[in-house]
């Protein structure tokens, strides 16, 4: 965060600035001067292209430069994007099966492939362990979801009794209680 607010803070200040210039707010000279921005920048038609742009990003100002106050934002969206595109996926594949049921299968063993993924899981050893494991993974199939199979059955159970804890009192889980082991390969 530190890093970002030092090298990048000082280039969204100007491409605000820029961007008031286009959209008619006034900049003082002075900081046009620090930022070396010309001054035969003028106010554009609200209508212009560049003019909609311009007034998003200062709409958005704040939201967009999280990364410079909150340690850990990240600078795009690569991952929800990539979440949004395995959905997609899913549901236009699910139109070329014959029936409901071959529609949901396929959609079924695509989301645990995606939830496999997300948690970083080897989904063929993960998919691998449910085929040979099947009797204990239908007795307790909560026990077997990607981000805890091959914990062991006290973690098992200390991960639900959490989970418990948050659902019934949601409110005064603060999130400094989440043990992120569970939910990583490493």
């Amino acid at each position: 965060m530190y890093y970002h607010k030092e090298k990048s803070g000082p280039f969204f200040e100007k491409i605000y600035l820029i961007f008031a210039m286009i959209t008619g707010i006034k900049v003082l000279e002075t900081k046009k001067e620090e930022f070396l921005i010309p001054n035969n920048l003028f106010a554009e038609e609200p209508n212009s292209d560049l003019f909609i742009v311009a007034k998003y990003f200062i709409d958005r100002f704040t939201a967009l430069t999280r990364v410079l106050t909150i340690p850990g934002v990240p600078l795009d969206t690569n991952n929800v994007e990539r979440a949004i595109k395995a959905i997609i996926l899913i549901r236009n594949n699910s139109l070329f099966f014959n029936n409901v049921h071959s529609a949901k299968y396929s959609g079924d063993i695509l989301s645990l492939t995606e939830t496999t993924n997300n948690a970083n899981i080897n989904v063929f050893n993960y998919v691998d362990f449910l085929i040979e494991n099947k009797e204990k993974v239908l007795k307790n199939p909560k026990n077997y979801l990607p981000w805890i199979y091959d914990k062991s059955e006290d973690e098992k159970n200390r991960y639900w009794d959490r989970v418990d804890a948050i659902i019934k009192a949601p409110s005064s889980f603060s999130g400094s209680e989440a043990d992120e082991s569970f939910h990583s390969s490493g």
